[in-house]
């Protein structure tokens, strides 16, 4: 892939791509694909940047030239080497060497590097899944009515902790709940303000005193809950919801 290609190159001081922009003002970086009439540059190993081509004025590709992969907006896939745009049109060459003048009004998506775009008539491709990313510790309710199941992430153990920004055992136990949440990749922890008794939220929960906690196993089923804060009680309900 074009980005892995930007990342070992940078690693031997290779030059990247000359991006002149209408201002006059260059961008060094790396374009990597050309869709939606804007050019997609990254601008570092793990950084990018979207830019319309009518802020383009000029792109000289690195080395003279760079491979291309090309589905014009009449659904044509074809494939070879551009060495510079300018004038709202690629300079291409094909598989034949043969050279022309490609504008860019006549493009749908120009793929640079390894990975070509889908063949015409072909289905679009599946998405390709990301790792999940799930937030350690996390507000969910601010005294309305929440679906804590919602909120909930599988495969984890979930701890609710009910509590209120005035309640002073409330402000001692929540340090303690984070202190054991950062330290176990298997905990999330999930913050539900009460703001003040009759709130919604404490109607709908049924919570009379706080801190209130409930623990949650990895299936979603509710294992534990309890007032106030026992810490030995709170490991053992760790343990049963790790199963």
């Amino acid at each position: 892939m074009r980005l892995f290609l930007f990342s070992l190159l940078i690693a031997t001081s290779a030059p990247a791509d000359n991006i002149q922009l209408a201002t006059g003002k260059y961008l060094s970086g790396w374009v990597t694909e050309f869709r939606n009439d804007s050019f997609v540059i990254a601008t570092s190993a793990d950084k990018s940047t979207t830019i319309p081509a009518t802020q383009v004025a000029g792109i000289d590709f690195t080395g003279g030239s760079t491979r291309a992969h090309v589905v014009t907006r009449e659904q044509k896939a074809f494939s070879g080497v551009i060495w510079l745009y300018t004038r709202g049109a690629f300079n291409f060459q094909d598989a034949n060497g043969e050279t022309t003048r490609l504008p860019m009004a006549k493009v749908a998506i120009i793929r640079f590097g390894d990975t070509p775009p889908a063949p015409a008539g072909a289905p679009p491709a599946p998405p390709v899944a990301k790792p999940a990313t799930t937030e350690k510790i996390k507000l969910i309710a601010r005294g309305d009515r929440v679906d804590i199941d919602k909120h909930l992430v599988r495969g984890k153990v979930t701890i609710v902790d009910f509590y209120a920004d005035w309640c002073g055992p409330c402000r001692q136990v929540a340090p303690i709940l984070e202190r054991y949440v950062r330290s176990d990749g298997d905990l999330v922890l999930r913050k539900i303000d009460i703001v003040n008794w009759g709130t919604a939220v404490t109607q709908q929960h049924q919570v009379r005193s706080v801190p209130f906690i409930r623990i949650y196993d990895r299936t979603g089923k509710l294992v534990e809950q309890f007032t106030g804060f026992n810490e030995l009680k709170f490991q053992r309900a760790i343990q049963k919801a790790k199963g």
